[in-house]
């Protein structure tokens, strides 16, 4: 975090704080499956590609972005019933988050200060910090 305050002129002051935040360290909850003795997580391969839909359908019409994107189902694998879970880190899953404000301060009379401000922000996650069927972990 940095601040930068300047008086632009009597009683009346400008402030400006970055910020710069990293979040990491996020568990997430995978699904078990005991099969022979070995443990199996739930994981890309556990999802079919059904390929992409048509790009028009009769009675629905256009189908928009979605025809562009492949739709996938899960495996028989992964709607098996399990009552087994185990909780992980999430791999290259993080948020940066990045803020900018603008303090406005004004001083008032009988000791009473005016504070105002202003705010932009933007956060951004991992890249494989969910469970995206088309690239592996």
């Amino acid at each position: 975090m940095i601040t930068l305050q300047r008086e632009i002129f009597t009683d009346f002051a400008v402030e400006f704080v970055g910020t710069y935040r990293r979040y990491d360290k996020f568990n997430w909850t995978l699904p078990l499956w005991d099969v022979q003795g070995k443990r199996l997580y739930e994981d890309q391969s556990m999802w079919i590609s059904a390929g992409k839909p048509p790009a028009n359908i009769p009675g629905i019409g256009d189908t928009k972005e979605a025809k562009n994107h492949e739709w996938y189902y899960a495996s028989v694998q992964r709607t098996t019933y399990t009552p087994y879970s185990e909780q992980q880190k999430r791999p290259d899953y993080y948020q940066d988050y990045y803020g900018l404000d603008i303090i406005f301060n004004k001083r008032l009379s009988h000791g009473w200060m005016l504070n105002a401000n202003f705010t932009i922000q933007d956060q951004h996650y991992g890249k494989k910090g969910y469970m995206n069927p088309n690239k592996g972990l």
